[in-house]
């Protein structure tokens, strides 16, 4: 019922707007060509803003419901979520702390494997004079704006390794020659074609990586993955995850994480 009433104050909302254009319209009240231009952007730009919000309530909705029906309950961000150490992690760290946003938080309350699943949202500004604009091929961007959605789940086995998991680019290749600071695995080549792996504990984290986890991971693609302390973070950079792939992906960082559990106890 409310998702109606709220549909049907947005159309509302939009049919007002179009009789206020229609009425200057009519008037022709000594509106110039920047006048109108003035107004048109305006009003898509509140009509946008709208629209962002409506689909965000809808995301919501779905991603509660699906979450639900896999057994987990919704839960709202307070300061006791925000200090679990994981936000340390540095996809936590990125962009201005002013436009970080969580949202959609659902977490298991059934198994014994404590984990969370949320979308969270950070912004990277571009500055003329040190990293430049972001081209794109429909927008010269001063900014770009990153949503992606995380699971997070705390290692039954303890402590783990600090390191970080990423796809691997092109320039990544050129940044390990004079940066270094990558850890090598020889014996799992599509592994190492698809992802880099660094952390300060080289040796550890290359037994920690075995031959069952390298070669599982090397047939994936798109994985970022971030551990430290007793909590393992996993998302696909700027993927959000549908509420009917949901299962999907818990199914898929589930099975991540329980080799990661594997490897450290051996």
């Amino acid at each position: 019922m409310k998702e109606t009433a709220d549909r049907s104050k947005f159309s509302e909302c939009l049919w007002s707007g179009i009789k206020l254009v229609r009425r200057i319209a009519s008037s022709g009240a000594g509106y110039t060509m920047e006048n109108w231009l003035l107004v048109v952007i305006g009003a898509a730009g509140v009509i946008g803003w709208i629209a962002k919000r409506v689909s965000e309530r809808d995301r919501q909705v779905a991603i509660g419901e699906a979450g639900l029906q896999l057994g987990l309950t919704s839960r709202s961000v307070d300061e006791r979520f925000r200090r679990q150490l994981f936000f340390c992690f540095p996809l936590f760290q990125r962009g201005d702390p002013e436009f970080r946003r969580i949202t959609n938080i659902v977490r298991n309350t059934t198994n014994a494997k404590e984990m969370s699943v949320f979308d969270y949202e950070y912004t990277v500004s571009h500055q003329l004079l040190r990293s430049g604009y972001e081209f794109r091929p429909w927008a010269l961007r001063d900014a770009s704006t990153y949503r992606q959605t995380v699971a997070v789940f705390r290692c039954q086995t303890g402590m783990l390794l600090v390191f970080d998991l990423s796809p691997r680019k092109a320039h990544h290749k050129i940044a390990k020659i004079f940066t270094g600071g990558e850890v090598a695995f020889d014996y799992d080549s599509e592994f190492s074609k698809n992802y880099r792996v660094r952390g300060k504990q080289e040796s550890s984290i290359r037994t920690l990586f075995r031959p069952d986890l390298l070669r599982y991971l090397g047939q994936q693609t798109g994985w970022s993955i971030e551990a430290g302390g007793e909590w393992l973070v996993i998302y696909r950079h700027s993927k959000l995850v549908s509420a009917g792939n949901l299962s999907a992906f818990l199914e898929e960082t589930t099975r991540i994480t329980d080799l990661f559990e594997v490897c450290s106890r051996s």
